[in-house]
């Protein structure tokens, strides 16, 4: 469920690609691509199938990036993305939706179909999860524990409204508000962009 994510992020590339080079790493088939732009130049890597954390620490080297931006969690889980605990690259966070406090994203609450209030009764979260995925006992307060530490040791993170930046400060026990920035999607459409 990625809503509009992709054509935001494909509009911003363009616009920030101008003034500096970006790269983005993605999953491709079983492994990895790098795709590097900066101005009018593209460049795209392929790497075979690795964890995660070695297809960041690939795809760093290969662009030279200093800043890692995981534009949320959509396709990965905080389980994957263990906070880092050693020094590295600057680490940004796009918050979009709730999948920093809920593998289900959405918050609707299952069988139910029903907002779910923002549960914090890990039984009830258990019994709502085990409607979709198989999850072991004490999941999600593990799930919750790796996405605040993650939110946590971020440099920023990015919301794209107050609400929601809010709502995570709620959420999230020791989030530090002067690392969280409200910053609403506005890039304007581009026709063509690749």
């Amino acid at each position: 469920r990625l809503g509009g994510l992709p054509t935001q992020l494909r509009n911003r590339l363009v616009w920030e690609s101008r003034d500096r080079p970006c790269a983005v790493l993605h999953p491709e088939g079983r492994g990895w691509r790098v795709d590097r732009l900066h101005g009018t130049d593209r460049r795209v890597l392929r790497a075979r199938e690795t964890p995660i954390a070695e297809a960041v620490r690939w795809g760093l080297r290969e662009s030279g990036a200093a800043v890692v931006h995981f534009e949320g969690l959509a396709g990965l889980s905080a389980e994957t993305l263990d906070a880092p605990g050693h020094p590295g690259p600057r680490l940004v966070l796009s918050v979009h939706d709730f999948s920093f406090f809920c593998r289900r994203p959405h918050l609707v609450e299952r069988p139910a179909d029903r907002f779910c209030r923002y549960c914090r009764d890990l039984d009830r979260c258990h019994a709502c999860l085990g409607q979709d995925f198989e999850v072991e006992t004490g999941f999600q307060a593990r799930y919750r524990q790796r996405a605040a530490a993650l939110l946590r040791s971020a440099e920023a993170a990015v919301f794209p409204s107050r609400f929601l930046r809010d709502v995570h400060l709620d959420l999230v026990p020791g989030l530090d508000a002067a690392r969280l920035r409200v910053i609403e999607p506005g890039t304007p459409p581009l026709p063509d962009a690749p």
